[in-house]
């Protein structure tokens, strides 16, 4: 599987300090969109519809990370498009910690399509929700 993790520069230097305002800018961007997103009511079917039962937040994420990923190891292709996510594992919720009462995390995978230059490869996306914590994603090329 594979983990991600963003750099920034050096903060005493412009390009840092150019990454770091950069980074600013896009959290506040991203901010707003989450607050749309969340304002907005969606029902289960309008997420399965749409495919991913991810947030459209944690869903591009997914995506930006794993075209970086696919990048990175088949970059001569520059014509690559998401083509279909089916969930392959329904989420499975846990129960209640004994100790603290706080719900557990619910997990589940998605499989997605990415057409790369006309070659279509699958990705698996594990997916867990740890409610008010957040929520995170691990993926791998399945073929």
């Amino acid at each position: 599987m594979i983990s991600c993790l963003e750099k920034f520069g050096e903060p005493g230097t412009s390009a840092g300090a150019m990454k770091i305002a950069k980074t600013i800018l896009s959290l506040a961007f991203a901010a707003l969109l989450i607050t749309g997103v969340a304002l907005s009511p969606a029902t289960a079917q309008d997420r399965i519809s749409g495919g991913s039962l991810a947030t459209s937040f944690l869903k591009s994420r997914a995506q930006v990370r794993i075209l970086r990923h696919d990048d990175s190891v088949h970059g001569g292709c520059r014509a690559k498009a998401f083509s279909g996510i089916s969930v392959v594992k329904a989420p499975a919720r846990g129960g209640r910690n004994s100790e603290t009462g706080v719900a557990s995390e619910t997990k589940w995978q998605e499989d997605w399509g990415l057409d790369r230059c006309g070659e279509e490869v699958r990705y698996r996306v594990f997916f867990t929700d740890v409610g008010d914590a957040g929520a995170y994603f691990a993926f791998k090329l399945l073929n």
